[in-house]
């Protein structure tokens, strides 16, 4: 599917919040001159009961993901992604697209087929099987996805049972984007907090939970429990052996998706930042209007004394200490708001901190200090 098509398809359906939601992105692309870098392959298989949607699972496997490889003049792309029947390196202009896969007979397009005439060969896919290793990525679990409807606490129990199993590792936001442009865009400097353990084992023992070693490991499962409702995720890793001597092969001849050649190796991460993610809490939000509230409070306490001295019927020395102790009142107001915007806008980034200000209070303290000072040279002026 092309710009075209989904433009079409936008004229189509005919709604507001999607003309809206279209006009964005394309918006976004435009102002950020966004370009493809990274394209994802794998097989899903979705599950659901037919009458039933509480439990949705879906499993991808096969996964890998490609370095983008585009051609542009100075009036845009020529070729947007490369060509699927060039994998050295062909392009594919902004009228193609489609897409195909291989089997051990061969490349086949799956742009020839229509839903009632499915392809006569099993969708063995392998995508790119030239492609240097510097532009390919082939990872070495499955993901699954699994979506329930209704509070966390009312899943089933066999989900339970599964994610708490021996075989699960907890990973939290995984992303195939993130995952491929850093592994195959080396300068990029911040990577996601997973990419050091990939290529560690995470199968452990139901007994004793200890890890078996990285050689009995072989292929896994990885695990993304989403609420359909929008609760909080959690997400897994799930580690199960694939070359299970019991179960007889379908095809003898079609070469293994990830072999010993394309292990992946121990992921160089020395001189970069790994990114964690942080849970924002409710109670976070609440903590820094709190902070805001206090700070208000002190400097309605100084300005209610500047305002009382103002109105004291002496001179004009009387009154200055009232006009400084306003003046920080004011200050303190404006501090106040800045503070609590400059958080609230780091919570809601998700932005790891730190969040304490290191400089801001003991300037306060000196300004206030300062003003009390005055305020008594002016109540009770030094005499000669």
């Amino acid at each position: 599917m092309n710009g075209e098509d989904v433009y079409s398809k936008v004229k189509e359906i005919n709604k507001e919040n999607v003309r809206d939601l279209y006009e964005e992105i394309q918006f976004t692309i435009i102002k950020l001159k966004l370009k493809p870098v990274v394209r994802t392959f794998y097989k899903r298989q979705a599950y659901q009961l037919k009458n039933n949607n509480k439990v949705r699972i879906s499993i991808d496997t096969d996964l890998c993901m490609i370095k983008e490889k585009i051609k542009e003049n100075g009036e845009g792309l020529i070729e947007w992604r490369r060509g699927e029947n060039n994998s050295k390196g062909g392009g594919c202009s902004s009228k193609e697209y489609g897409g195909g896969y291989y089997d051990k007979d061969g490349y086949y397009d799956t742009g020839s087929f229509t839903t009632n005439q499915p392809p006569s060969h099993p969708p063995t896919y392998t995508p790119f099987p030239d492609l240097k290793k510097d532009q390919i990525v082939r990872f070495p679990y499955a993901i699954l996805e699994i979506k329930t409807q209704g509070d966390y606490d009312s899943k089933p129990e066999w989900i339970t049972d599964l994610v708490e199993g021996p075989l699960v590792e907890h990973v939290h936001k995984f992303s195939k984007f993130l995952h491929g442009c850093a592994v195959l865009y080396p300068f990029i400097n911040e990577i996601p907090y997973w990419l050091p353990q990939v290529t560690k084992s995470i199968k452990k023992d139901p007994f004793d939970s200890e890890e078996i070693t990285n050689k009995e490991s072989e292929e896994g499962l990885y695990y993304d429990e989403s609420n359909a409702r929008g609760s909080p995720s959690q997400t897994h890793y799930i580690n199960i052996p694939s070359n299970n001597d019991n179960i007889p092969p379908n095809h003898n001849n079609i070469p293994p998706f990830i072999d010993d050649s394309d292990k992946l190796s121990p992921i160089d991460t020395h001189g970069k930042k790994i990114a964690i993610p942080v849970r924002v809490e409710p109670k976070v939000f609440f903590a820094n209007e709190r902070t805001f509230l206090s700070w208000v409070q002190f400097a309605i306490f100084l300005g209610g004394i500047g305002t009382a001295l103002l109105g004291m019927k002496e001179g004009t020395s009387s009154k200055m200490p009232g006009v400084l102790l306003i003046g920080v009142s004011i200050i303190f107001s404006f501090y106040a708001l800045y503070l609590y915007l400059w958080r609230a806008g780091m919570i809601r980034k998700r932005h790891p901190g730190p969040y304490d200000d290191i400089y801001g209070p003991p300037v306060l303290v000196v300004v206030f200090l300062i003003a009390m000072g005055l305020s008594i040279i002016y109540k009770f002026p030094l005499k000669k």
